[in-house]
């Protein structure tokens, strides 16, 4: 879900703008095929229901177990996703240039675009956005395999019963999307840092600006 855009020629990263649009794109397209492979389980399983018992309905009492072993496989498998992607995306940020951003003399400071905030706000939403992609697996309806329809009187305010409320709340999860948080700040402060040392320099960019002036 984090998968890095190909870099320019001579290897060097794309900017902060390319690179959120690309992991963005390659996210919601990794996304609908999985959830179309789970959305293919209920049938499936409908299907052995009717070599099993001779039914196709989805909820046959004597399945229930059946529905529920698959259901729990589902969770732990998006469980298992979430965690290593985000394990993944942690990884990189220690390891890997991952865009370029421009720095711009500004005096008396130097400045960065897009913004630190920026680039820290862009960067946990891409954290969210990997755990929020399992809003597009839907729960099944207690003892069957068959979806929870959409829950609410107006479409546009529907509620979908998704195995994401239960994701966001593992614990695992919790503490990896805190400590890629963490990484992220470091990783602006390390930036911070090294641009910080050219205000050393400060004296020869008034010296240019003064000798400007008198010309």
């Amino acid at each position: 879900m984090f998968k890095m855009p190909p870099p320019l020629t001579g290897g060097l990263p794309r900017d902060a703008k390319d690179y959120f649009e690309y992991i963005e794109i390659h996210r919601a397209k990794t996304v609908e095929t999985l959830s179309q492979k789970y959305r293919a389980i209920g049938p499936l399983l409908t299907k052995m229901e009717g070599l099993v018992v001779n039914t196709n309905t989805g909820k046959s009492t004597k399945l229930r177990s059946y529905y529920a072993y698959w259901e729990k496989r589902a969770f732990d498998v998006l469980e298992k996703m979430v965690l290593d992607n985000l394990t993944n995306f942690n990884n990189q940020l220690l390891t890997k240039m991952l865009f370029s951003v421009d720095a711009m003399l500004s005096p008396p400071d130097i400045i960065v675009n897009p913004p630190y905030n920026e680039l820290f706000k862009h960067l946990m939403q891409s954290v969210r956005g990997c755990i929020e992609s399992t809003k597009n697996f839907t729960r099944w309806m207690a003892g069957t395999c068959i979806e929870v329809p959409p829950q609410g009187e107006r479409e546009d305010e529907a509620v979908v019963f998704s195995y994401h409320s239960d994701i966001q709340n593992v614990q695992a999860i919790s503490d990896m999307s805190m400590t890629v948080s963490q990484t992220i700040t470091k990783s602006l402060g390390a930036l911070k840092n090294v641009l910080n040392k050219w205000k050393k320099y400060r004296p020869l960019w008034k010296l240019d600006k003064t000798i400007m002036m008198s010309d």
